[in-house]
């Protein structure tokens, strides 16, 4: 299951213990996990997730670009179109130079002088992590785990991944009406109104992921 940094066996691998092994709280982790993958996202301005061919579409009036999924693996084309009645047309000769680590495409210029000029861009970016489960619903062995990472890919970073780790445990803790008696702490008793879209990421989980913020 992709739940945007990890899988589902991360995650109950870290927030709950050992000798809870059913899946009685499988979905409202999935949910904590997403959300806060999201909400990493948003605040770093950026896509985590590696994904293969995928497109962002920007305006051509610049003379660089940081794709949102990064580190960059290959960039297969690009594309411009001048007006909405027009089709897109290869300009991949424009692209003279990639940094594949901060995800920054190079042109030597603005390729459209109209911020309406428009570029498509398909690359293959992003973090690689394990989005299959060890187990399948029936508790059988997932056919294809593990799986082997892709020639080229980066395996998500071990802060990165810590970070959306800690923060779901925290989160998990203050939704304390889902937890068995003696899982919660007593600071988390007391929240009775948990929101997950009222989150507020910990001191040390944002002072963590402050370096993969994306600024274009």
């Amino acid at each position: 299951m992709d739940l945007g940094l990890g899988n589902l066996a991360d995650v109950k691998g870290f927030v709950l213990p050992k000798s809870i092994v059913d899946t009685m709280y499988d979905s409202v982790l999935s949910i904590i996990a997403k959300g806060i993958a999201g909400r990493f996202e948003t605040y770093c301005n950026r896509k985590f997730g590696r994904v293969a061919d995928d497109e962002v579409i920007f305006s051509a009036n610049r003379s660089t670009y940081v794709v949102p999924r990064y580190p960059l693996e290959n960039v297969s084309a690009m594309e411009l179109r001048p007006t909405i009645n027009d089709n897109w047309q290869d300009v991949l000769d424009t692209l003279i130079q990639i940094e594949e680590k901060s995800g920054l495409l190079y042109f030597g210029g603005a390729i459209g002088g109209d911020s309406m000029v428009l570029l498509r861009c398909t690359y293959t970016g992003g973090y690689w992590y394990e989005t299959l489960e060890p187990l399948d619903a029936d508790g059988i062995a997932t056919v294809g785990y593990p799986s082997a990472m892709p020639d080229g890919a980066a395996p998500v970073p071990d802060d990165l991944k810590d970070a959306w780790l800690k923060q779901c445990l925290h989160e998990f803790e203050l939704k304390d009406r889902l937890l068995p008696e003696g899982l919660a702490n007593e600071a988390s008793k007391s929240k009775t109104n948990w929101r997950l879209d009222q989150m507020v990421l910990m001191p040390e989980v944002e002072n963590a992921i402050a370096q993969y913020r994306r600024f274009i």
